[in-house]
């Protein structure tokens, strides 16, 4: 794979206010390492805003790694068919597979070409073993989900990383997602939820767990 330039991407206008943001995520973190990001429902500002906490937190000189583990952002990152499931499915290796981009200190690890059985191979033992070969080699790991409306693969996941962070936006109807919450809510570490606000640029606002 290729370098994937992400310097560009993202649509955080005022630096200081995502700051605060990645401030608050720090804070929260605590030892976490391989956090889970799960939307309440897909829109083009979820990749955009993921792809800004990862940039933010290889600030610093950390090593960073952003899995894509969603169809509906395949196009998202530069795709050259290893990545994510051709690793599950034994077609390629780990070293192989990942993505250098331009940003210091963060990699990327693509969907790869996305198999029928992409539930299964996620809740299997090869991507537990990988979650933990991947702890062991990066300060952090974001693992970018299905949103909640779509399926629970995301939730299901989310059980097997270290925490999660939520992202959902001020229009989102919480009758369509309250059993999904409360599904997350058991099996998995709320680390926060970071609320979009519907402006133009859109602004984001960290809620710790204890304010969820």
């Amino acid at each position: 794979m290729k370098t994937v330039k992400l310097s560009d991407i993202g649509t955080v206008k005022n630096t200081k206010e995502f700051d605060v943001v990645r401030t608050n995520l720090l804070l929260n973190l605590g030892d976490k390492k391989v956090i889970s990001v799960l939307p309440t429902a897909w829109n083009q500002e979820v990749p955009e805003l993921t792809v800004q906490l990862a940039k933010s937190l290889a600030r610093g000189q950390r090593n960073v790694l952003l899995i894509n583990a969603d169809a509906k952002n395949q196009g998202f990152f530069e795709d050259d068919g290893t990545g994510l499931f051709s690793i599950l499915a034994g077609g390629s290796d780990l070293a192989a597979s990942v993505g250098a981009t331009d940003i210091s200190g963060l990699s990327v690890l693509s969907t790869g070409e996305w198999p029928e059985y992409a539930s299964e191979l996620l809740g299997g033992v090869r991507f537990t073993e990988l979650l933990k070969e991947l702890k062991n080699q990066y300060d952090y790991v974001f693992l970018l989900l299905p949103a909640m409306d779509q399926s629970i693969d995301g939730i299901a996941v989310s059980n097997k990383t270290d925490g999660c962070v939520v992202i959902t936006s001020t229009n989102t109807a919480f009758n369509k997602i309250k059993e999904p919450v409360e599904m997350l809510q058991k099996g998995t570490d709320l680390i926060g939820t970071i609320l979009v606000k519907n402006t133009s640029p859109w602004k984001p606002k960290f809620l710790s767990r204890k304010k969820a």
